[in-house]
C-alpha cells in the first residue's frame, strides 16, 4: 500500500501518538465514550515504561488505572514516570489466559525493552536480535485477577503484548461473558503472524463489540467479521462493547477515502 492508503486507513502509522490516532483516542474519544463515569476503572497490560498510563491520567484524574508489566526495571522506569498519590495498581506480573507462570524473551542486551514478548521470534524474525535472553515471570489471568482483588468491572482495557493479546483476552472470558468490559483497544500487526492469530479471533473473543480501525483524527469502522481486514500490518483496533455504542458516534469515519 501506498503511504497516502496506508495513512487513510489506519495503517502502519506508528510514528507517534498523534500519527497513530492515540492521543486522539485518549483525550477526545475515550472520553466522550466514558461520560458520567465518576471513577473509572482503567487496566493497562502491556505497561511498559508507563507512557500510555500517563496519558491516561492526565485526561481522567480520578480513576484507578492497573498497570501490568512483568520486568522489574522496566516497571521501575513506569512507576518514576507516574504520578506519586496518584489511584495506581502496578503489578510485577504478565497476563495471560491461565495462572501460574510465562517465559517471555528480550534482547540480551537490553533490561526490559519494548519488544519483550513470550513468542522468541518476534524478537530475532520481526527485529531480527542476534542474541535473546528468557525469564520465567508470574502470570495471571484478568478473571482471576478481577475476583481476588474485588474489581467489579473495566471500563477500558489496553492490551499490548507483543503478539499475546488473544491469549489476554482469553483469560478475561468470564468478565466478557457477563458484560463488564466496555472497550478495548490492541494492537494487530506483524506480530500475529508469529502467534498465528487472525482478526477473526479476536472477534470470535469480543462478541457483539464493534469494531473500529484508530486513525490519525477518528474511527474508522470494520463492521461484521470480514477477510478483507485481515491486514497483518500496524494498526490499533478499537472495540467498543454494546453498553457504550453509540457515543463514539462524533468520531466516526465512514468513509476514510476522503
Amino acid at each position: 500500500m501506498s503511504n497516502v492508503v496506508n495513512r487513510r486507513l489506519g495503517i502502519l502509522q506508528y510514528q507517534d501518538g498523534n500519527v497513530s490516532g492515540e492521543n486522539t483516542f485518549i483525550y477526545k474519544i475515550l472520553p466522550q465514550i466514558l461520560q458520567n463515569k465518576e471513577q473509572p476503572i482503567l487496566f493497562d497490560v502491556g505497561l511498559n515504561e508507563g507512557r500510555y498510563s500517563k496519558k491516561l491520567l492526565s485526561t481522567f484524574p480520578t480513576s484507578r488505572i492497573y498497570g501490568f508489566e512483568p520486568r522489574a526495571a522496566t516497571l521501575g522506569r513506569a512507576k518514576a514516570r507516574l504520578a506519586a498519590g496518584a489511584d495506581i495498581v502496578l503489578e510485577p506480573m504478565a497476563v495471560s489466559d491461565a495462572d501460574g507462570e510465562i517465559e517471555i524473551y528480550d534482547y540480551a542486551d537490553k533490561d526490559g525493552s519494548s519488544h519483550v514478548s513470550p513468542y522468541k521470534e518476534v524478537l530475532t524474525e520481526q527485529h531480527h536480535a542476534i542474541d535473546t535472553v528468557s525469564y520465567r515471570v508470574p502470570c495471571v489471568s484478568l478473571d482471576r485477577y478481577c475476583i481476588d482483588h474485588g474489581v467489579v468491572e473495566i471500563d477500558f482495557i489496553k492490551i499490548d503484548t507483543e503478539g499475546h493479546e488473544i491469549s489476554v483476552l482469553r483469560g478475561c472470558s468470564k468478565l466478557l461473558q457477563e458484560g463488564r468490559i466496555g472497550v478495548v483497544q490492541f494492537e494487530f500487526n506483524e506480530m500475529n503472524v508469529i502467534s498465528r492469530t487472525f482478526l477473526r479471533d479476536f472477534y470470535t473473543a469480543l462478541e457483539d463489540f464493534v469494531f473500529y480501525r484508530l486513525r490519525s483524527d477518528g474511527l474508522i469502522p470494520l463492521g461484521k467479521c470480514d477477510a478483507k481486514n485481515e491486514i497483518i500490518k500496524f494498526q490499533n483496533i478499537i472495540a467498543i462493547s454494546p453498553m457504550f455504542t453509540g457515543r463514539e458516534n462524533t468520531f466516526v469515519i465512514e468513509n476514510p477515502w476522503r
